[in-house]
């Protein structure tokens, strides 16, 4: 056991060496099925190079790890399993924000009485249109996103939606 887990994790790496995993008591209980799992499939001589398990801390604190397992054998034989963890809470935490904070901006814009879309850069394809741009160029949702606005006969410049009479 590194001595990264006294730092990580606040345990003494001699307070873990040697426990099985179930009793040492660093895994969230509701992970343990996929770690016990994986550490099976490990002694078996397979390689898992990326699972994300919950870490219950010294003080009870929740950090996020990105464990990889790899069975050393000797004679054919797995002798030991190295397992390598990284905390990636941080990681984790900030790419929950920037969903939910996308999932706020695409709300507002889809409660917008003016019409909005998003189009892909690299191929002018939709990504995102509210209501409005539906009451706009007559199609819904379902058939405008992944179509570019030629494949929806859309008028190309603004003049053009606005010549054919829709306020």
């Amino acid at each position: 056991v590194s001595s990264n887990v006294e730092r990580v994790l606040g345990f003494k790496p001699e307070e873990l060496t040697g426990k099985p995993l179930a009793e040492a008591n660093l895994l969230h209980a509701d992970d343990m099925p996929e770690a016990v799992d994986k550490a099976q499939h490990v002694l078996a001589g397979e390689v898992y190079l990326s699972s994300i398990f919950r870490f219950v801390t010294n003080n009870g604190d929740i950090v996020i790890g990105e464990v990889s397992g790899i069975p050393l054998s000797r004679d054919g034989q797995v002798v030991e399993v190295i397992n390598v963890a990284r905390d990636i809470t941080k990681r984790i935490n900030t790419e929950n924000s920037l969903r939910e904070s996308s999932e706020r901006y695409l709300h507002i814009l889809d409660s917008l009485p003016s019409a909005v879309c998003i189009l892909k850069d690299e191929d002018t394809r939709f990504t995102f249109a509210n209501q409005g741009f539906c009451a706009l160029s007559g199609h819904e949702i379902r058939d405008i996103i992944g179509k570019t606005p030629v494949e929806l006969k859309l008028p190309m410049g603004l003049d053009d939606f606005f010549s054919n009479g829709k306020p």
